[in-house]
């Protein structure tokens, strides 16, 4: 009998152990599903970075589109496969005619070339001249083409893009292809007055004297000064002329030129050193004028100097206004 009970009491203990042992592994594998759930709950945190994927696409276009920033605003355009784009800034004498601008050429070309430029003052020649009236880039633009060539020679556009010319220069070689190519190019021109910078002169009657052959113009202009040149271009005025280094500046406002005031409240003037312009030459001068007037607040300016003219003993005083502005 105490066999029997002994056996009882063996058999209860081992069915114990034996419950005891399935229930741990149920709860291990409960603790397994805990820990593979976690991660789940931290799957939103992904999206984020599905929307960074996305900048790279906006540089990228961004890249894609050609650009050149002047005194009168910035111009762009998109380029097509094949072409290449040269940037001319202001006075960088790259273009023909124009301030600045985008030199525009097939990449298989070795000659020719599309100028697309600003300009104030683009006059062109009516002997032999065509012109059409298109929409490009949204405005009504004038093609013009003279009776030798097969293809046209310039664009002027206006409305929004009212002083940006595009010329042909030698493309004479060029396909159909390529100049197809290059309508679709400037379809894609723009042009944003508001994003401008640095300063260009502006031609005005009293920047030349006809009478002694001389005309004045500034170059390489920021908002504390400019590069002044002369230039004589009458081989009948051969008496000698020259320049000094005074100057004063003027500003338009209203309508009307006023003296622009100096930022320094003690005496000053200028020493009196005579440099010549040669006949039929020219002749520069580095002018700053910051020491005077202080760094130029946007606007448009005159700078006035006087050269004089004729011998020794007999020299005249000849006035000349260079007109420019400062963008802003």
């Amino acid at each position: 009998m105490k066999r029997v009970l002994g056996g009882i009491l063996i058999l209860t203990l081992l069915m114990s152990l034996t419950i005891s042992c399935s229930k741990k592994p149920k709860q291990e594998s409960a603790d397994s599903q805990v820990s593979v759930a976690e991660p789940e709950s931290e799957e939103p945190q992904e999206e984020p970075q599905e929307s960074s994927q996305e900048e790279p696409q906006e540089t990228k276009d961004q890249q894609d589109l050609t650009s050149v920033t002047g005194p009168y605003g910035t111009i762009s355009l998109a380029l097509e496969e094949g072409w290449s784009a040269e940037i001319c800034e202001t006075d960088e004498d790259k273009l023909l005619y124009g301030l600045y601008g985008i030199i525009l050429k097939p990449e298989q070309r070795a000659k020719g070339q599309i100028e697309v430029f600003y300009s104030d003052s683009f006059g062109v020649c009516g002997t032999g001249l065509k012109q059409e009236e298109r929409t490009i880039a949204g405005v009504q633009a004038w093609i013009g083409t003279y009776e030798e060539h097969l293809d046209w020679d310039f664009i002027i556009f206006n409305g929004d893009l009212e002083g940006i010319v595009a010329q042909s220069k030698q493309c004479e070689n060029w396909s159909q292809d390529d100049m197809d190519a290059c309508l679709r190019i400037l379809d894609t021109l723009t042009f944003d007055p508001d994003i401008a910078k640095g300063g260009a002169c502006q031609y005005v009657p009293e920047s030349e004297n006809a009478d002694i052959g001389v005309i004045m113009e500034l170059k390489q202009i920021s908002s504390t000064g400019a590069t002044v040149r002369f230039m004589r271009y009458d081989e009948g005025k051969t008496e000698e002329m020259d320049y000094g280094l005074a100057f004063m500046l003027l500003r338009q406002e209203g309508g009307e030129w006023v003296d622009v005031e100096p930022v320094i409240t003690e005496d000053y003037g200028f020493t009196e050193e005579a440099y010549p312009i040669p006949e039929m030459g020219e002749a520069e001068m580095e002018t700053n004028w910051e020491w005077l007037y202080g760094a130029l607040p946007p606007g448009t300016y005159r700078l006035r100097k006087t050269v004089s003219y004729g011998h020794i003993g007999s020299y005249k005083q000849y006035p000349l206004e260079a007109q420019f502005i400062i963008a802003g």
